[in-house]
């Protein structure tokens, strides 16, 4: 894979597991940002644009083994992926406006009937594990706060 040739670089690196250590060559930064040809992400190039490199991230990474078969542990990020899928489908004029406006109907109801949207949608959207902490701090608050007014 080879970077267009319009393709704007960043600054130099090196490759961090490269075999050669201290010794690696410094590359050049380089951003594909759509799936054309190879996954979207940071790639080190050489100097004529030919990729050597995939930076894969630690959080919402792509690659799940190494080379040598062993697990890499990865990181999810579900507000961040949330909001990739809305800027994406902003800039890319895709977005579904219908359920959009349907979550924008389903908060002004919420907000109606006097429960927090924000809260709503972020039970909506974060998993069971994430969400059940806040839930337990809010109780925790809720009975200190009980506890403080009877005393």
């Amino acid at each position: 894979m080879h970077a267009p040739a319009d393709a704007t670089f960043g600054a130099r690196e090196a490759v961090a597991e490269s075999p050669e250590g201290k010794d690696a060559p410094l590359l050049r930064t380089w951003h594909q940002t759509d799936d054309v040809g190879a996954p979207a992400g940071k790639y080190l190039v050489d100097d004529q644009g030919a990729a050597a490199w995939f930076i894969d991230p630690g959080i919402n990474g792509t690659f799940k083994k190494r080379d040598d078969g062993t697990d890499v542990q990865k990181f999810s990020a579900p507000k961040a992926v949330l909001m990739s899928y809305i800027i994406k489908g902003i800039l890319d004029s895709k977005l579904p406006w219908a359920l959009v406006l349907f979550g924008v109907l389903i908060s002004v109801v919420l907000e109606l009937c006097g429960i927090s949207s924000l809260a709503f949608a972020v039970g909506v959207y974060l998993p069971i594990s994430s969400s059940s902490p806040v839930f337990i701090g809010g109780v925790v608050r809720w009975l200190v706060d009980w506890k403080m007014r009877r005393d």
